[in-house]
């Protein structure tokens, strides 16, 4: 349910931002929980994964917002998920800089970002494969993050901090 809420709120800062800043968000909805339309209801609740650019919006009630649903489900523990995501939305919202904000739980060392709609299993990331899958983006794209964010639980312990301080040089961590 936060994340319904996490897109409407991007939305709402979309509407308000001058048009160059683009937010690139992957919305993984689990197929077991609650399923939400988008697209202004134009697409039927959908329990996959989809990526989109965010539009500007101040409905707090929908998601205006057309995600590209042909990815199917994505296991969003998993690193090579998140290189795919990064070279998609720096491919898709090209800019001179970029803020990587990483949204789901998060259990310090024991991992974040879970996903436990796939196959069964509960997977996440570990800090080395958030270090090893951001750093296999091209360096051209991941030398234009500046800043990393982690809004999720247990993110600030110094271990977790000190591997991923030299990626970028701001981290922002819960």
């Amino acid at each position: 349910d936060a994340a319904f809420d996490d897109v409407n709120e991007m939305e709402v800062a979309a509407s308000k931002l001058p048009s160059n800043v683009k937010f690139a968000v992957l919305w993984d909805q689990s197929s077991a929980l609650t399923k939400y339309s988008t697209g202004n209801g134009s697409q039927a609740a959908w329990g996959t994964a989809g990526r989109a650019i965010i539009q500007g919006d101040t409905n707090l009630n929908t998601v205006k917002t057309t995600f590209d649903l042909s990815i199917g489900e994505q296991n969003t523990g998993s690193g090579a998920t998140l290189t795919n995501f990064i070279n998609w939305a720096t491919a898709a919202a090209p800019a001179d800089r970029y803020i990587l904000d990483m949204w789901d739980h998060g259990g310090g060392v024991g991992g974040f970002n879970f996903d436990d709609s796939d196959g069964g299993t509960s997977d996440y990331l570990t800090t080395p494969e958030f270090v090893t899958a951001f750093n296999a983006v091209p360096v051209g794209e991941r030398s234009r993050f500046q800043i990393i964010t982690h809004d999720e639980c247990l993110m600030s312990t110094i271990e977790h901090n000190t591997e991923i301080a030299s990626l970028v040089p701001i981290t922002v961590t819960s």
